[in-house]
């Protein structure tokens, strides 16, 4: 790279408060029209470091922090990482809306499909735990099922929430199989959990 492009790339790079004034705030609020749009035409460059903090703002409505993720997602300076990855599930997980717990499930086994490395345990122990505040004992189940296809191991939460999530439903059989799969493992929640 030469030294004029490195200079562009660092001022670029550095966060322009008001652009980021101005992104939460629209992130804040339901849009008229297209959000895309209204951000295309803000002209970011949407680099980690500003996602990340546009994601710290409290507040954002859950529809518009999947939907500003997916457009960073799209844009050649953007990487996406597990620390990253980790802000729009935190706020969605605080925002508690079934519909966004969905819209994030979907984000998240669009990158995981994606094979970027950019998922971990805790990430996936979230969405599960989160299905599970919901009552939603098949959605939890399902991403339990993707553990193996993403690379990883259940860990004892991960057994935990899952099982919790399927006997809300009364998905016994389900837990069950689950369980043994659990025992299997010699993955055991601690002794607080079970009681």
């Amino acid at each position: 790279m030469q030294v004029e492009e490195k200079e562009e790339v660092a001022e670029a790079s550095e966060i322009n408060m008001e652009k980021l004034e101005n992104v939460s705030s629209l992130l804040q609020s339901s849009v008229d029209g297209s959000l895309e749009s209204s951000l295309n035409s803000m002209d970011l460059y949407l680099h980690e470091e500003l996602v990340v903090k546009v994601l710290e703002t409290p507040r954002l409505l859950g529809e518009n922090v999947i939907r500003f993720f997916k457009l960073a997602m799209k844009k050649p300076e953007f990487k996406v990482t597990s620390c990253v990855v980790d802000f729009p599930v935190q706020a969605i997980c605080s925002d508690l809306r079934k519909k966004n717990s969905y819209a994030l499930w979907d984000l998240v086994k669009e990158i995981g499909e994606k094979g970027s490395g950019a998922l971990n345990v805790e990430i996936l122990n979230k969405l599960i735990a989160l299905f599970s505040r919901f009552g939603k004992g098949k959605a939890a189940l399902e991403v339990f099922k993707k553990f193996e296809d993403f690379g990883f191991v259940p860990d004892e939460e991960t057994y935990y929430f899952t099982i919790d999530a399927l006997c809300r439903r009364s998905f016994f059989v389900w837990a069950s199989s689950v369980c043994e799969k659990m025992l299997d493992a010699g993955a055991l929640p601690d002794s607080e959990k079970v009681e």
